[in-house]
């Protein structure tokens, strides 16, 4: 069987086209006749509908700061990207509506409930985490210059200083 294909392969002449990859020609083909050929399947490919492989719900060209961090959408605002990072503090990820960020909310609560009636440090080892990653966000957004990560910590950092006020009204 590979003898055969040897033979099929050896009638042909593979060239290496810089868009279409490799073409295989009859080998009596002239050179007028591969060139029509070549423009007729770049034609074809300029008019085939473009579709997107981007099957991610995230945004093209979303990005982590830094490992473990949050990732950034580089098309919002950097008050946005704040906003968000005041979200996170609060248990709240992508939100498709309201009502789904109040439920985010809720079960963050209950899970914190649970965890703290297991160990009564949950809620202080949480706040610490919190506290350390919107640092490290601002620490490494300063380094890179990337106000978009700089916001995402300090709205972080304000979520959860913000918390710990209303603590102290209640």
């Amino acid at each position: 069987m590979a003898n055969g294909q040897q033979a099929f392969d050896d009638q042909f002449d593979v060239l290496e086209h810089p868009t279409l990859g490799t073409l295989k020609f009859p080998k009596g083909m002239g050179v007028d006749e591969r060139n029509a050929s070549i423009d007729r399947l770049l034609s074809q490919q300029a008019d085939a509908p473009q579709t997107s492989t981007h099957t991610s719900p995230l945004a093209p060209g979303s990005y982590q700061g830094r490992k473990g961090g949050p990732v950034l959408d580089p098309n919002q605002s950097v008050a946005h990207t704040a906003i968000t990072g005041i979200e996170r503090s609060f248990g709240i990820d992508r939100p498709t509506s309201l009502a789904d960020a109040y439920s985010q909310v809720g079960k963050g609560l209950g899970r914190l409930a649970i965890a703290t009636a297991k160990d009564p440090f949950a809620l202080i080892t949480g706040m610490s985490d919190m506290i350390e990653g919107g640092m490290r966000d601002i620490g490494s957004g300063i380094s890179k210059k990337d106000p978009r990560q700089v916001a995402s910590g300090a709205g972080q950092l304000f979520g959860i200083l913000s918390q710990g006020e209303a603590g102290k009204e209640s």
